[in-house]
């Protein structure tokens, strides 16, 4: 009765450390409720069962199963999708039957039996240690239960067959111990034999991982770092808008002056073609204003139509925003990294230089087509487009990057597609 409720506290502890991490990364699925919330419940207590029950054997058939129904657990009550639910269920109660490895080399060595022996000899010491163990591991889940989270959602988001590379990997390293001590006395050099080999082979995978999340973090950097060149942009162009303002200003000032002196003179003829002229200019100058009812638009549009004037690209805007999913300060990362992609390709073209803009709402949605000529080649480095502008830059094609990631974030989709100079992308969000 003792070993029993060991085991039941262990089987509480390992689904508790692991749906626990999972629950962290997905939300409950929608709609849980009535039968399907009670078939969980049920479905829960069937695992925990299952787990006390055959805890002390380290066997595939058992794992197999807790796999299968761990899988169907988290796919029915969370909303991280039927494949990560399995590959997390496995990946898991692998790593957990492995970490259990070494408490039976020790008490093999220790007592000298097979393994057979001790899973059918069950022995207090041995459940105990494998509590502690337990404890163990699921102290350092909470401990670092917010860097463990960052990772796994990385992975499960990025590179989901590295869970299922690992699973493999631990479902080795059980089978070959299975083998060595089933019906085999453990001996010394066996065991440490063994748990040198499964310790090499843990550090080699814990090492994957980690790089995995650094590769991930510094994606996330390069992201950042790019963002931060385009508000920098940004901030020059209004630096030299606001220059502008003060020098026209200080030009009103003379203007007053030229006029006053006019009138004083009594020459109203030559004051009429002054104001004339000050009134062509100030028209032109207003011709690059573009109102599109979202103010931060307005201002990105309106500087790149003066850009186009000064580089001679012919640049068209058809707009017609109303009510948004995405943010206004989103709204304004992705069309700025779309426009200065854009305008760096279309400035290279000896012809062809245009840059075409269209951004419509069709029913909620919000779609957004540009339209470029560019000249050269498109590489492309593992679904990443590449600048050709070069690696000295710092800024090696990471602005369509920021796009994918905004695009992502309000759950849209984008099609870029490329051929014979003309460059193309469309978003819907």
């Amino acid at each position: 009765m003792l070993g029993w409720g060991i085991n039941a506290v262990q089987a509480v502890l390992e689904l508790w450390t692991g749906i626990g991490l999972y629950n962290g990364i997905y939300g409950e699925r929608p709609g849980l409720k009535g039968g399907r919330k009670l078939g969980v419940l049920l479905l829960m207590a069937v695992v925990c069962l299952l787990d006390a029950t055959d805890i002390n054997v380290v066997g595939t058939m058992t794992v197999d199963t807790l796999v299968l129904l761990t899988g169907l657990l988290l796919g029915l009550w969370r909303s991280g999708g039927w494949l990560n639910a399995f590959l997390w269920g496995g990946f898991y109660r692998w790593t957990m039957n492995a970490v259990y490895v070494p408490i039976l080399l020790i008490g093999g060595t220790y007592y000298g039996k097979s393994l057979y022996a001790l899973n059918t000899e069950a022995d207090i010491g041995l459940k105990l240690l494998s509590l502690l163990l337990t404890l163990l591991v699921a102290g350092a889940a909470a401990l670092w239960r917010k860097s463990l989270l960052d990772c796994f959602r990385t992975i499960l988001e990025h590179a989901r067959w590295l869970l299922a590379v690992v699973m493999l990997m631990e479902y080795g390293i059980v089978l070959y111990f299975l083998n060595l001590v089933l019906n085999e006395a453990f001996t010394v050099r066996l065991s440490l034999w063994s748990m040198v080999s499964i310790g090499c082979v843990l550090s080699i995978l814990a090492s994957v991982l980690f790089f995995q999340q650094y590769r991930y973090i510094r994606r996330q950097v390069e992201l950042l770092q790019s963002k931060d060149r385009i508000i920098q942009k940004d901030y020059e162009r209004l630096s030299a808008e606001y220059a502008e303002a003060r020098r026209t200003n200080h030009d009103h000032r003379h203007d007053l002056r030229y006029l006053e002196e006019c009138l004083r003179n009594g020459d109203c003829e030559a004051g009429i073609r002054y104001i004339a002229q000050r009134v062509d200019g100030l028209y032109d100058s207003r011709t690059t204003e573009i109102w599109t009812g979202c103010r931060t638009v307005d201002y990105l549009l309106g500087s790149m139509k003066l850009r186009a004037k000064r580089q001679k690209v012919d640049f068209q805007v058809d707009v017609g925003l109303s009510k948004m999913k995405m943010s206004e300060c989103d709204l304004f990362l992705l069309l700025s990294n779309l426009l200065e992609n854009a305008f760096e390709a279309a400035e290279q073209c000896e012809t062809d230089r245009y840059v075409f803009v269209k951004i419509k709402m069709v029913n909620d949605l919000t779609m957004i087509c540009m339209e470029n000529g560019y000249t050269g080649s498109i590489r492309e480095k593992n679904g990443r487009f590449l600048s050709s502008k070069g690696e000295g830059t710092g800024n090696h094609g990471w602005g369509l990057e920021n796009v994918k990631e905004l695009v992502k974030k309000y759950g849209g989709q984008e099609k870029i597609e490329y051929a014979d100079g003309k460059f193309a992308v469309e978003i819907m969000v």
